[in-house]
């Protein structure tokens, strides 16, 4: 495939997606409702509509799960769109029992949904953890990407990030500051850090920037 095959993919992808909020608005459901049922920003909507940002494989399962759109059309234009009626709201957009964050394979600081590491991916959470992001700053899901050295986490491990300093100082898993590079790391007691990804100390001078609450159960 060359690169005029892959810009004519994204146009018509872009084009679908156009064609599918012209579909949600007709049922009553404006972009800024469609963007919040989905826990995105409206201007994330935007640009995928605009062809701005790419329409990914999660994202359209993602459209699917929310409003019963076949995700296939969205990405390739098989099968077709239309259904009788947007599907009822479900219980995330509710925020009674589950929540929608960012999913991302990358460490970040900050705001993970204006991250050019973030591509639109989201996941929601259930249980305990959603209290606890109730009352933390950019919470978002990293998805782990290469085994940890100390075996307590694995490829596919959806970790819960809580940005901000952890009320609880005994917090076996932060998010460090190290060399303005974001870092998960162990206490190994005594104000020692190690790194999970190498398995190397951290400096005890490192900025704590948030804090893990544990492995999440998901629902994609």
């Amino acid at each position: 495939m060359d690169d005029q095959d892959k810009d004519q993919i994204l146009v018509d992808r872009a084009a679908r997606f156009r064609e599918f909020l012209t579909w949600a608005k007709q049922h009553g459901m404006s972009q800024t409702a469609v963007a919040d049922r989905l826990g995105l920003p409206r201007q994330y909507l935007t640009n995928v509509k605009n062809g701005g940002r790419v329409l990914t494989e999660l994202f359209a399962r993602r459209v699917a799960d929310e409003f019963g759109v076949d995700h296939f059309w969205l990405l390739n234009g098989t099968g077709t769109m239309q259904r009788p009626s947007v599907v009822p709201q479900s219980k995330a957009a509710s925020g009674a029992d589950l929540i929608v964050l960012p999913l991302l394979t990358e460490l970040v600081f900050g705001e993970p949904r204006r991250s050019p590491a973030w591509d639109g991916a989201v996941v929601s959470i259930t249980g305990p953890a959603v209290y606890a992001v109730g009352e933390s700053v950019h919470s978002y899901v990293y998805r782990v990407s290469d085994d940890d050295s100390s075996g307590r986490l694995k490829r596919g491990d959806l970790v819960l990030i809580c940005q901000g300093e952890p009320n609880d100082s005994r917090c076996k898993l932060v998010l460090l500051d190290v060399g303005d590079r974001p870092t998960l790391a162990w206490n190994t007691g005594k104000g020692r850090w190690k790194s999970t990804r190498t398995g190397r100390a951290v400096s005890a001078e490192s900025k704590t920037i948030g804090h893990c609450l544990g492995i999440v159960w998901a629902r994609f």
